[in-house]
């Protein structure tokens, strides 16, 4: 019976529920949602196209400006992503005069900007601590493609800054490709991301921060 039927997969929850959330911006790019599940934050940009980080009260829809970078594009490859308790937001921010992306913090009460790191895009929270997760890459930074090879950097900071470190640099890509994700495990011990594989496949990988073991999750 196991050979014929195979072994069984996760069931999708029969009594999930799925709600619309209507966020107001002319354009928002990826949002993050709050500890308690009450709030949604995202990069969004204003009928003058100014970019900003906004948080929406999703129950009513209610919005505040976090944010007045306005002079900043906060659209590219941008994210909005709350700390573990809430009161802080990373983001990543492009300066268009020098074209190079840095990594900020914004607290939620006072609206009081801290640059954490010079170069990265794509910040995520630790589920541990209080350590940023970011990616640098495609030029964006100091790595960019030595020898036209997809050389990718992942690095983590504190919320206070100056204390940068590299986590991992992924030298195997194949091929050029401008798509990339990065996760991280709910321990902070293992790293989920995107490689590229040839022409403009990906592959999914995890790589274990302490033991430096990889392993490939997809293969199509």
């Amino acid at each position: 019976v196991w050979l014929l039927s195979g072994p069984s997969l996760p069931q999708v929850n029969p009594n999930i529920e799925v709600s619309d959330v209507q966020i107001p911006a002319t354009e928002y790019y990826y949002p993050g949602i709050s500890p308690d599940g009450k709030w949604l934050a995202f990069p969004g940009s204003d009928l003058k196209g100014k970019w900003d980080i906004y948080m929406m009260l999703i129950e009513t829809g209610e919005s505040k400006r976090v944010t007045n970078d306005s002079t900043f594009n906060l659209g590219y490859a941008s994210t909005a992503r709350f700390s573990l308790d809430g009161t802080l937001i990373t983001y990543a921010r492009l300066d268009p005069k020098t074209s190079m992306a840095s990594v900020c913090v914004v607290s939620v009460l006072s609206g009081q900007v801290r640059v954490v790191a010079d170069t990265g895009v794509s910040p995520r929270w630790s589920p541990v601590d209080n350590r940023i997760f970011y990616f640098r890459g495609f030029g964006i930074g100091r790595s960019g493609y030595p020898g036209g090879t997809p050389w990718r950097e992942y690095w983590s900071v504190s919320a206070k800054g100056g204390d940068e470190r590299i986590e991992f640099i992924d030298s195997l890509g194949k091929g050029s490709t401008t798509f990339f994700s990065l996760g991280v495990s709910p321990d902070s011990r293992k790293l989920v991301f995107t490689r590229p594989t040839g022409g403009r496949k990906n592959e999914i990988f995890i790589l274990d921060l302490e033991s430096r073991e990889e392993r490939q999750l997809t293969h199509d």
